[in-house]
């Protein structure tokens, strides 16, 4: 197996010439660089990661926790993250949270161990800031960034990533009720949830402005699965005529409704609209095409990427980062 020393006698440098070389952190002549990644790719040398780590004290990894990997948005989001990431020349390490909290505190006891260059949070759960807080309080910031993406936890002095949920949900709920709708449900869940509980906000602000009422009977509070979706969908059906359309928290929950509708015999949007929420990609395939809000995986990911990147910098780390969800009018929708 080549090693440094190979590299060195090859580029006739020192060791620690070529260590220099490969870390990109030390200015060395042009010439000399050149000899020593000449040898490099002559001898097909592939650095020792893990003992870079050791001597840096953190290796290229970053910790990316989701909060629920059956759900799709966390599988999009992953794909971005780790696209992100590997164009920082940085790896993901994924952990799935399931929503419990209980692993959150496991991950930060062990991120000093691992060696960890980041850790980026994605989860609609409330975040656990008295162990984010104990965390800090033993590694520095630009030794271990922690990163929100989801969710505002700026005030928190936490760098965070997010949509405005409760303005997306105030837009959809507004379209409907300027469409002439007034019975309007909202399905999603919104107790222990904190981003749910911003996109009801949004919903009940839309309503409010409105003058109409929030009818505690059209709301349900349920989990961000299909099978939820569809069984609350069920419920609207035999109370057909209290309502007129349906917020959703995910698209999940609106395609469940949606079939709840469909197997009894409720016509689409005709007599009762949909919207979701995520745009996630079969949105746009099923019939009637679903109306729902938008997500920009990418600049998620993109954003939370550069601030484990600009960690280390003087300035410090932008905290806040705020993007915009766009309404997508389709079929589902009158």
């Amino acid at each position: 197996m080549t090693t440094v020393l190979d590299v060195a006698k090859r580029a006739g440098v020192s060791p620690a010439t070529v260590s220099r070389v490969l870390s990109e952190k030390s200015i060395v002549a042009p010439a000399t660089k050149e000899r020593v990644l000449r040898a490099v790719r002559e001898l097909g040398y592939e650095p020792n990661l893990f003992a870079q780590g050791l001597r840096s004290g953190k290796n290229n990894t970053v910790a990316f926790a989701i909060g629920d990997i059956e759900q799709y948005v966390y599988l999009q989001l992953s794909q971005h993250m780790q696209n992100a990431l590997e164009a920082n020349g940085l790896d993901l390490l994924l952990f799935n949270l399931g929503h419990r909290g209980d692993r959150f505190e496991a991950i930060l006891a062990r991120a000093k161990a691992l060696r960890l260059s980041g850790l980026i949070l994605a989860t609609p759960d409330p975040v656990d800031m008295a162990a984010i807080g104990s965390f800090r309080s033993e590694v520095e910031f630009s030794a271990c960034p922690i990163i929100v993406v989801g969710q505002d936890r700026s005030a928190d002095g936490i760098p965070s990533v997010w949509h405005d949920d409760d303005q997306g949900a105030f837009e959809a709920t507004d379209y409907l009720l300027r469409r002439g709708c007034r019975k309007i449900g909202y399905v999603g869940r919104i107790e222990g949830s904190a981003v749910g509980s911003w996109r009801y906000q949004g919903y009940r602000r839309a309503l409010g402005e409105w003058g109409v009422e929030v009818a505690g009977e059209r709301v349900f509070d349920c989990a961000y699965r299909y099978p939820a979706g569809y069984a609350s969908g069920e419920k609207i059906a035999a109370r057909q005529e209290d309502f007129d359309a349906v917020v959703c928290g995910s698209d999940e929950m609106a395609l469940g409704v949606m079939a709840a509708a469909a197997d009894a015999g409720i016509a689409v949007p005709g007599a009762l609209s949909i919207i979701g929420f995520g745009d996630i990609e079969w949105a746009s395939f099923v019939r009637p095409a679903m109306t729902t809000l938008s997500t920009n995986y990418r600049e998620l990911a993109t954003q939370a990427a550069q601030i484990v990147v600009s960690a280390e910098s003087p300035a410090g780390p932008v905290l806040q980062h705020k993007i915009g969800r766009q309404l997508m009018i389709r079929g589902s929708t009158i």
